[in-house]
């Protein structure tokens, strides 16, 4: 295969990664089951051009070979869950999973999992994950191409965002998106975008909104002296012409939608995160700086955003509810009897929707919003168990330290943003759930792939380039 024709390979990859990020957030995040088989279809034909192109490709994984290989093991204990046993072997691994297979069919050889399909299906979608993480990593060993698929990024989210905004203000007239049933706020309400729930929403315009702050920061760090140099008037005619303006304009039309969206949770933990990440690099980094200015500065933007929040509807739900947990903590309480009865291997992969009927009270209903744990961790424990939750988060904890540990001279605002990003998620997870939404995983490990190539040490990068 010539030079030409590896090239033309690898940008047709490229354009099936940033094809698949343009249409999972407008198929609903990718929530339903041919929504996530469309989009990681789309993965696949361009992780088999890029393998075509290049492969031996692995050897550019070296940097983070031990985390992929926990990661490989998490995948390949969960295969055993499709694995049929008899059932008088399950009840020694298992009791309750055979306890449950007496009670609603009756067979001789059973499963770990209560419903062999449905983890089926879930293993489809976590093997996706990790190949599109595998797919994204390799692809961004050129730098450039890391800056596209983050600009990409945020103009699919800025899309998002205007499309919420016009339906706001129209009462839904150019609603392309429908909710799933059972959601369907009323636009008038709280924006919900693309997705179905307006709590994923929100999360996902938390996440990327850290983004764009990271690029307004290199691109001012990068002009900062020419600024400096130059009279008051024609910095601030500069400023007002220039990326860092633009990418402003664009944070700040972004952190509006998030206060439209009337999550509580999504609004409090951009907030927390957000000056967490700030306080970090004041009081962490190297360089010298005037911290008495940054700090004032730090001050003066969260007080125009909490201005701006204090006016929004997810204020006033704040000030209607306070910190109620919407029966959260029943909820929760309802996993933890399911990972008291499962602990070792869990109820297999996706099944807590139909597991928690057995244990959950009558007063908590059987809507779409009780059929979920609401917290990742706590359903991952349920129907992974100890081992699987054991596995993942060793792999995930391995590449977050590199993330945090790790620096990047040449972008560190687009790392801390990274930071931020990933933090919002993994906060969010402990009293939502955002694995049902497929796409907010999937940018997740996007951004994760993306921090890594940022804190990879040059010689790496060099030798990908070379």
């Amino acid at each position: 295969m010539t030079m030409k024709v590896k090239e033309m390979m690898t940008s047709f990859a490229f354009i099936c990664l940033i094809t698949f990020h343009v249409i999972s957030p407008w198929l609903h995040g990718a929530e339903l089951a041919w929504e996530v088989a469309l989009v990681s279809l789309v993965m696949i034909i361009g992780l088999l051009a890029l393998t075509l192109s290049k492969p031996d490709f692995v050897l550019i994984l070296k940097p983070i070979k031990i985390p992929l290989l926990v990661l490989f093991l998490w995948l390949c204990y969960l295969c055993i869950y499709l694995i049929p046993i008899p059932l008088e072997l399950l009840t020694k691994l298992s009791p309750n999973s055979a306890h449950f297979y007496r009670l609603h069919a009756n067979v001789n050889i059973a499963f770990l999992s209560v419903s062999s399909s449905t983890s089926t299906s879930e293993l489809f979608e976590l093997t996706s994950l990790v190949l599109l993480f595998i797919f994204t990593y390799v692809l961004l060993k050129r730098p450039i191409r890391l800056t596209r698929l983050v600009y990409c990024l945020i103009i699919i989210s800025l899309l998002t965002a205007i499309y919420s905004l016009t339906n706001h203000y129209t009462d839904g007239l150019y609603q392309l998106s429908k909710a799933i049933p059972p959601w369907g706020t009323s636009w008038k309400q709280a924006l919900r975008g693309t997705f179905s729930y307006k709590n994923q929403y929100a999360i996902y315009i938390a996440m990327v909104l850290p983004l764009v702050l990271g690029l307004m920061f290199d691109n001012f760090k990068k002009r900062k002296k020419e600024i400096q140099r130059s009279k008051l008037s024609r910095s601030l005619l500069y400023l007002l012409c220039s990326r860092i303006f633009i990418l402003l304009c664009l944070g700040f039309l972004l952190f509006v939608v998030l206060t439209k969206t009337d999550s509580r949770g999504g609004n409090l933990v951009f907030m927390l995160v957000m000056c967490g990440i700030c306080i970090r690099y004041l009081f962490w980094q190297q360089q010298k700086v005037n911290k008495h200015k940054a700090l004032l500065s730090i001050v003066g933007v969260f007080v125009l955003l909490g201005l701006v929040f204090v006016n929004s509807v997810s204020f006033e739900r704040f000030e209607k509810h306070g910190f109620n947990d919407s029966s959260r903590s029943k909820l929760h309480s309802v996993a933890i009897k399911v990972i008291s009865d499962f602990p070792i291997f869990g109820t297999g992969p996706g099944t807590y929707p139909l597991i928690q009927h057995a244990y959950k009270p009558a007063s908590l209903g059987s809507n779409e919003m009780s059929k979920r744990a609401h917290s990742d961790y706590l359903e991952t424990l349920a129907t992974q168990g100890i081992i699987g939750t054991l596995l993942f988060s060793i792999g995930i904890l391995l590449m977050l330290k590199k993330i945090f540990m790790g620096k990047c001279r040449a972008q560190p605002g687009l790392l801390m943003g990274c930071q931020a990003s990933l933090l919002m998620l993994l906060l969010h997870s402990s009293f939502d759930y955002n694995v049902a939404t497929f796409y907010l995983s999937a940018l997740f490990f996007t951004v994760l792939a993306i921090a890594l190539r940022l804190v990879e040490p040059a010689k790496h990068k060099s030798r990908a380039h070379g």
